[in-house]
């Protein structure tokens, strides 16, 4: 009769569950009450013990089992609703990775060429011009297929994005005049910072030469004990209104390494300024 008790209050349906509940009850106490009234007050305490025991006892094991067994469903639920959040929260963080690598990166090097083949319809030599138009065309490639190659495998690849990757974008801004002087080397330094580096000045570069074509543009790199500082200024014509992707990229890629990043126009002189630690972050963070 207990495990009858038990069973139906346990896997019976919730009007099933009332019921069984308010029967036991109430023939626990019925019982008890005649006990005493036939027989003595101990007569009627016995029965009660004895009903308490043999039925409202499983009552109560069987409604403790139905609040842990909602209890684990509810963590589950909130397991499965945590790792839906995480996963989607991951994709949203690779598509805005994927989003700066194409911005700091292709796109950097078909506005380039883009630029160039503008100047190269009214340029009286348009050779270098040219060369520089391939030069930019075979880096976008190649760091196209470098981020193809990425995405195939199982896993991050260590960065290949060194300093000499700036060549491409200097030869441009040199092909339409914006004479490019670079001061300082980040040799020596770890290469995920030199990638950051990289990537910023690259920006920069590619910055000035869409907005001030012509006008001269300074790279400058200093290391010490702690940080680097990367330094780019250009002359410009007018203040450039708002902040783009452009500098939101720099500044997030500083920040995966510990640094900041940040521009702004001092007169008629645009200036980017990064400082990061100069050896590395130890954090984990996304690839530069």
């Amino acid at each position: 009769m207990s495990d009858i008790v038990f069973l139906c209050a346990a896997r019976g349906s919730p009007t099933v569950r009332r019921v069984v509940v308010a029967t036991s009850g109430a023939v626990t106490l019925g019982l008890a009450v005649a006990g005493v009234v036939v027989g003595s007050v101990q007569v009627g305490i016995l029965i009660g013990l004895v009903g308490i025991a043999f039925l409202l006892s499983p009552v109560t094991y069987a409604q403790s089992m139905i609040a842990a067994r909602r209890a684990v469903e509810a963590e589950k639920a909130a397991a499965i609703s945590q790792a839906e959040a995480d996963r989607t929260a991951a994709l949203a963080d690779e598509r805005r990775r994927l989003s700066r690598e194409l911005h700091d990166t292709v796109a950097g090097h078909v506005s380039a060429i883009a630029i160039l083949a503008e100047a190269a319809r009214d340029a009286a030599d348009p050779g270098p011009i040219v060369d520089s138009i391939r030069s930019n065309s075979l880096a976008g490639l190649a760091e196209l297929r470098a981020m193809i190659d990425v995405l195939a495998a199982d896993g991050d690849e260590t960065t290949t994005v060194r300093w000499s990757s700036l060549d491409p974008l200097i030869a441009a801004a040199d092909a339409v005049g914006s004479t490019v002087t670079v001061d300082g080397d980040p040799a020596g330094l770890p290469r995920r910072t030199e990638a950051v580096l990289t990537r910023i000045a690259g920006e920069a570069l590619a910055n000035a030469t869409r907005h001030a074509p012509g006008n001269p543009v300074s790279v400058r790199v200093e290391v010490d004990v702690d940080h680097v500082r990367l330094t780019v200024s250009n002359r410009i014509s007018a203040t450039p209104r708002g902040a783009g992707r452009g500098s939101t990229n720099m500044a997030i890629r500083a920040a995966s390494v510990g640094g900041r990043a940040e521009g702004g126009a001092v007169g008629r002189v645009w200036t980017v300024t990064a400082t990061i630690p100069s050896r590395g972050d130890s954090r984990a963070g996304e690839t530069p």
